[in-house]
C-alpha cells in the first residue's frame, strides 16, 4: 500500500477533470515516528518521579511536567511562559546565577538546592544541561530535580547521633 496526495480540479465547460498526484507515503512513515516518539517523551514527562522542564535562555519556562506542577502547585498549562521570579520569587536569584554559569561553561551542573515549595522547604538535586541547537549554540536549560528531603533530613539526624555518641564517649573515663 502507497499513501497518495491528490489534487483535482474540474473543469465543468469542457467536461475534463484534471488531477495529480504524488506519493507521500514515506512522510507519513516519518510522521508515525515523530508521533511515536512524542508520546514516549509525553510519557516520560507525565510518569517522572522528578519534577522535569526546560527554560528559554530568558528564564521562560517551555516545558513543564506534571511533578513540577505538584511541587509548584501551578497548573502544568499556566506554568508555561511563567518566569522563576514569579514562582520562586524567594530563589530567583541564586537560580539565575546558577544558569547563567551553566551557560557560560556550557556543561551539566548538578546541586543540591533548598527550596521553598507549596509543601514548605524541600531539598532538591538537580541536574541542569544546556541544550545546543544544530550550531552549537545554547537555545534552553533543561533539568531534571529529585525531591530529596527525606535523604537529607535522614543524614542531619544520623550526623546528630553520631555528635551525641562521639560527645559520650568523650565524657565517659571508662571506656
Amino acid at each position: 500500500w502507497r499513501a497518495l496526495e491528490w489534487t483535482v480540479r474540474a473543469d465543468i465547460a469542457r467536461g475534463f477533470v484534471y488531477s495529480a498526484g504524488r506519493d507521500v507515503t514515506e512522510q507519513r512513515e516519518t510522521d508515525e515516528v515523530l508521533r511515536q516518539d512524542e508520546a514516549r517523551l509525553q510519557a516520560i514527562l507525565d510518569y517522572s518521579p522528578s519534577s522535569i522542564y526546560v527554560k528559554d535562555l530568558q528564564g521562560r519556562y517551555l516545558i513543564v511536567n506534571r511533578q513540577w506542577s505538584r511541587i509548584t502547585g501551578i497548573p502544568v498549562a499556566a506554568g508555561v511562559g511563567a518566569t522563576d521570579a514569579e514562582i520562586w520569587p524567594a530563589e530567583a536569584g541564586s537560580m539565575a546565577e546558577r544558569e547563567r554559569i551553566l551557560l557560560d561553561g556550557g556543561v551539566p551542573q548538578v546541586s543540591d538546592e533548598k527550596i521553598h515549595t507549596r509543601m514548605g522547604a524541600r531539598h532538591f538535586r538537580i541536574s541542569r544541561f544546556p541544550l545546543f541547537d544544530e550550531g552549537g549554540s545554547a537555545y534552553a536549560i533543561g533539568a531534571i530535580a529529585t525531591d530529596i528531603t527525606a535523604r537529607t533530613e535522614a543524614e542531619t539526624t544520623l550526623a546528630g547521633r553520631e555528635r551525641l555518641l562521639a560527645t559520650v564517649l568523650q565524657a565517659s573515663p571508662d571506656i
